[in-house]
């Protein structure tokens, strides 16, 4: 009897450690599960957050290159147009060097298209009326206006419904700082721009010096390819960089799959 006992108790003290234990493990389960619920929350919260401020970078970025815009319209246009009515006074006081004024209207009416052309190009609102290939299009013309560099441009037929009116902004701000970069650093001759294909929204590419991309990240140098890659990020873009010294670059932005 008093072994009938014994067997009875150990097996209730087994119960009740085993019980314990695994009231131990839930609650270490749990606990877990919990931190682990607050980290993705604060992750998320963190994710939030920095969207929300490059959103908000980049919008000031834009209401300053709109404030810019005006003041180049403005202003600077102002004065373009004083100096050709200047001109116009001085070739009818001496009208027997009228021909000297020549290449300086040409000059000028050169600087005044220029500038609405750059006027328009950092004004957003300029973008609402155009495709995005009008965009593409229309600053390529203007870079043909400044640069030496052979442009080689062919628009693709292929459409993308599911792009949105921020997509196309940043797409167009990204290409904008590819060219940027191409007429500074890129020592080309050509340039090759490629939109709407099926593949990818827009590439660029060119035979110039290239560059190693890693290193040139490393050095905190790399202000134009991580405003390129904050503006992509920002609007679900997948932005490709292919390059090396000697090598050229090619730029690819694609449409990240929904």
């Amino acid at each position: 009897m008093n072994q009938q006992a014994l067997f009875i108790g150990i097996i209730v003290t087994t119960l009740v450690i085993l019980l314990l234990i695994a009231s131990i493990v839930i609650s270490v389960f749990i606990a877990s599960r919990q931190r682990l619920q607050q980290d993705i929350k604060l992750s998320q919260m963190e994710l939030t957050y920095e969207k929300e401020l490059r959103q908000t970078e980049l919008e000031v970025k834009e209401q300053l290159m709109a404030q810019v815009s005006r003041e180049l319209h403005d202003h600077v246009g102002h004065t373009l147009t004083n100096m050709r009515l200047t001109i116009e006074n001085k070739k009818i006081d001496y009208p027997e060097v009228e021909n000297l004024f020549k290449p300086v209207e040409i000059l000028l009416d050169e600087a005044a298209l220029q500038l609405r052309m750059l006027s328009r190009s950092m004004n957003s609102d300029y973008l609402n009326g155009l495709t995005f290939q009008d965009a593409i299009q229309q600053e390529t013309i203007r870079l043909q206006g400044i640069s030496k560099m052979e442009i080689d441009y062919r628009p693709g037929t292929h459409i993308y419904p599911t792009v949105n009116k921020d997509q196309l902004l940043m797409s167009f701000r990204i290409f904008q700082e590819i060219l940027n970069n191409a007429i500074k650093h890129s020592g080309a001759k050509k340039l090759l721009i490629r939109s709407n294909h099926s593949d990818y929204l827009l590439q660029v590419s060119d035979e110039g010096k290239g560059f190693d991309l890693q290193q040139t990240i490393a050095t905190g140098k790399a202000s134009g390819l991580n405003n390129m890659q904050k503006r992509a990020t920002l609007a679900k873009l997948d932005l490709q960089i292919i390059t090396a010294p000697q090598k050229g670059t090619s730029i690819t932005l694609k449409v990240q799959n929904t």
